[in-house]
Order: structure tokens, then C-alpha cells, then sequence
């Protein structure tokens, strides 16, 4: 059996009641699982270490290992910093060796620790490591973290935190964290391309100059995870645009708490230009022009409200603008497409009186044979008015009707659902000849 066990490159341990470790039995293993078991000393983690000098992967999750304890180092002195990791560590963490390059992944999850200080000084031992994952932990005090472990004094500090200098993969969900601040500490990490930040408290984004070059931001991430945060304004999703992400995890959020699931991803999709995934999910291009001609519909039906509500007009325009930064650039990008919306913005609310040339198809099963009705109707024409008309036209129960509109003209356009039957036409955009779709079903 032992033959065996000495060919194994891996082996977990999960839930098994271990306290200490084996001193010198099986040190060509490249990963161990010691999940959920009683390893409570640092020193442990040390001997360990030193046993199994092959080790790739490390998981502690679940052991009750609390936070390592340094003492203060002299910042005076002249010595390299690994020839003075005992002034580093003190007396809790003190492995053989000074370097562990073999480690690249270590998971730390629900172990109970509450400085993130306790990460950095373990990255002095492991220079290599590429995956650090420290899920359910206490991190709510990052911004009192030195932003290197030559001090350990607790003064707020705003500055890049330094080391993990290989870093790829950062796993930092439901550590308590509360501020954008806080996530702006990992901006300097030159290798890190996945941060996941799911069930925190980050309830704003904030918004980083492009233009500014006198510090990294975050130059090398792709990849980005904000499930289960209190993000509550769109604006704030904009400044994600500032990040070079082009794969982004984002759900029970505020901001999307009321909208179904094709809408946030639709509306997440036009105002973040370089998504490639959202969600897990690739984003084609087809979706991409939909999701962005969608966009700009709605935000075009926000400032026709305004205009015709004629109170504060200036104002609320400006907060529209502010909560939608991308409106007048994919309005640009899609102007032969949009012409009816563009029309509407630039005419304001007189469009409402003017008539529109409109083909209606009925796609509904008793009556897809018809042939299509033809009419001018006037833009102020509401959907419930349209519907009237549509049920006497086709023959088909008006609590049934659900109607659509494509743009005349738009390659591979898809129908918008008319879904507000005291909107007018104008209201949705709906333009010189489009067409309006009708279909039957139970609603």
C-alpha cells in the first residue's frame, strides 16, 4: 500500500480530524487537501511546508489558523529582505527555508483570519504563487493594511499594496469588503487577471481618470466578479469601462434587482463596451447591436418624457446624461439604424403630432395568412389603442395580443416587445416604416 501512496502526486485529507503533520513520509507530493480539519498553529503550516517540498497546491480552507503575527522590522536596516524574515514573522510562521518557489496555489478560505497583513507575509515565502484564494475571511480593515509588510503600523493607508509580483487569480468573496478604496489596493499587481469580489458590500465603482499614467490600474485584468454586491446606480457600472475586463460576473445587485434577466444582461451589455462574457455567457456581436440599439431606445424615452413633461427640463436631461455616458457615442454608431429615434431627440416633443407610414403582420397562428394591414397612423397612437385595433383587424382576444416592432430597413434587427400600453409609439421609438408585430398568447 505504501508503494502506492509514494506514486501519488495528490491527496486530500477533507474532514478528517488532522491536528498535526507527518515530519517525513511522502515529500513528493505536488498538492495536499487538508479541508476542514483542526490545524489551528501556524508552526503546523510551517513544519508541513517543510516535509513536502514539492507542494504545488495547498488547501487550509476551514482550519481555524487565525492571523500570523508578526513583529516589527527595522527600517533602517541594510539586509535583504528574505535574509530577515524572523524580524518578519516573530516567532509563529518560522519554516527552514527562506523561499518556497514550488507553490503556486493556496487556499485559505474560512480560516478565520482578519488581516489581509497575514497574505503579504506569506507571499514572502511563496514568490511563484499564481492562484491565492481567501474566500470568507475578515478583510473589512484593508485600508489599514501597510502597503508593505516593512511596518506594521495601522494608519489609513490609500497607497498600491506591494508583492505578488506573480499573481494571476485573487479570490476575495464575502471578506467584508465595503469600499472601491479597498479594491484599489490591488491596482499595482502586475500579473492579476481575475478578481472575484462576490458577496461583499462594495456599493460603488469609483471613476478612474484614463489619462492619469503616474500609476498602474489594474493593467492586466480581464476578468472581474461583483455577485451579490449593493451596487445601485448605472453610473457606477460605467466606470467599469475604465477597466480593460472583458469578462464580468455581476448579479443581485440593486441596480438590476428590478429588471428580468434578459434585461440586465442586455442593458449591462450596451453600457460596458468590451465584454466579451457576461455571466459566464459569451456576448456575440449580433447580441452586442441589439443590446445597444435597445439602449438607446430607452434612454431616447427618457429625455421625450422629459421634454414633455416641460419641469426642470435642463436639469433632468443632464442626470439622464450623467447616468447613461455612453448614450451620445452609440447613438453616433448607430445613426443610419436609429434614424427614427434620432429624429424624435432632435424634433423633441412635436414629433408626437406627426404620422408615420407602418405595415402590421400578424404572426398568430389563426391569422399569419392575412395579408399584412398597411396604415398612417400618428406617432402619438398609444400601444393599448394599437392593440384595439390589431384585435378587430386580425380577429384575435385583445387580453391576448402581444405586440412587437422591427426597424424597417436594419439587417438581422430584432422585434422590441411594446410592453407599456399607455406609451405612445413615439414613446418606444417606433418610426416611418417600421413594422409591428402580432402575436397571440396567454400573458
Amino acid at each position: 500500500k505504501k508503494q502506492h501512496l509514494e506514486k501519488l502526486k495528490e491527496i486530500s485529507l477533507r474532514n478528517l480530524g488532522v491536528s498535526s503533520i507527518l515530519q517525513h513520509s511522502f515529500g513528493h507530493l505536488r498538492g495536499i487537501d487538508l479541508s476542514g480539519n483542526l490545524l489551528h498553529d501556524w508552526k503546523e503550516v510551517a513544519a508541513m511546508l517543510d516535509s513536502f517540498p514539492c507542494l504545488e497546491e495547498l488547501c487550509l480552507s476551514s482550519n481555524l489558523l487565525h492571523d500570523t503575527f508578526a513583529s516589527p522590522v527595522s527600517t533602517s536596516s541594510s539586509e535583504n529582505d528574505r535574509a530577515k524574515l524572523d524580524g518578519i514573522i516573530g516567532t509563529d510562521f518560522q519554516p527552514k527555508k527562506q523561499c518556497y518557489d514550488m507553490l503556486k496555489r493556496l487556499v485559505l478560505n474560512n480560516c478565520g483570519l482578519s488581516s489581509f497583513r497575514t497574505l503579504q507575509i506569506l507571499d514572502h515565502f511563496f514568490p511563484n504563487l499564481d492562484d491565492l484564494c481567501a474566500v470568507s475571511n475578515d478583510f473589512s480593515k484593508l485600508n489599514m493594511v501597510s502597503s508593505s509588510i516593512g511596518s506594521q503600523e495601522e494608519t489609513e493607508e490609500v497607497t498600491p499594496i506591494k508583492g505578488f509580483d506573480r499573481l494571476v487569480t485573487l479570490d476575495l468573496s464575502d471578506c467584508c469588503i465595503s469600499s472601491w478604496g479597498h479594491v484599489e489596493r490591488f491596482r499595482a499587481l502586475p500579473c492579476l487577471r481575475s478578481l472575484s469580489l462576490n458577496d461583499n458590500a462594495i456599493a460603488s465603482i469609483g471613476r478612474h481618470d484614463v489619462n492619469n499614467n503616474k500609476d498602474r490600474y489594474f493593467e492586466s485584468l480581464k476578468s472581474i466578479d461583483l455577485v451579490g454586491n449593493q451596487v445601485s446606480l448605472w453610473k457606477d457600472i460605467a466606470n467599469i469601462n475604465a477597466l480593460p475586463v472583458t469578462s464580468l460576473r455581476f448579479r443581485n445587485n440593486p441596480v438590476t434587482s428590478t429588471l428580468g434577466a434578459s434585461e440586465s444582461r442586455s442593458s449591462l451589455i450596451a453600457r460596458l463596451c468590451n465584454l466579451n462574457f457576461l455571466n459566464s455567457s459569451p456576448v456575440s456581436a449580433k447580441e452586442r447591436i441589439e443590446a445597444e440599439r435597445r439602449y438607446i431606445r430607452i434612454v431616447a424615452r427618457e429625455l421625450l418624457l422629459v421634454e414633455e413633461s416641460g419641469d426642470d427640463v435642463q436639469e433632468r436631461r443632464e442626470y439622464i446624461l450623467t447616468d447613461n455616458p455612453r448614450f451620445d457615442e452609440l447613438k453616433e454608431m448607430h445613426r443610419d439604424s436609429m434614424l427614427g429615434v434620432n429624429s424624435n431627440l432632435t424634433q423633441g416633443g412635436r414629433l408626437a403630432n406627426d404620422t408615420m407610414n407602418i405595415a402590421i403582420v400578424s404572426m398568430a397562428p389563426s391569422s399569419c395568412t392575412k395579408d399584412p394591414l398597411r396604415k398612417r397612423l400618428p406617432s402619438s397612437l398609444t400601444v393599448g389603442r394599437l392593440k384595439s385595433m390589431c384585435s378587430r383587424a386580425f380577429d384575435i382576444d385583445y387580453a391576448n395580443i402581444i405586440l412587437h416592432f422591427r426597424e424597417a430597413n436594419v439587417k438581422d434587427s430584432l422585434p422590441t416587445l411594446l410592453d407599456d400600453e399607455e406609451h405612445s409609439l413615439s414613446y418606444f421609438g417606433v418610426s416611418d416604416g417600421c413594422e409591428i408585430l402580432v402575436n397571440e398568447g396567454e400573458r
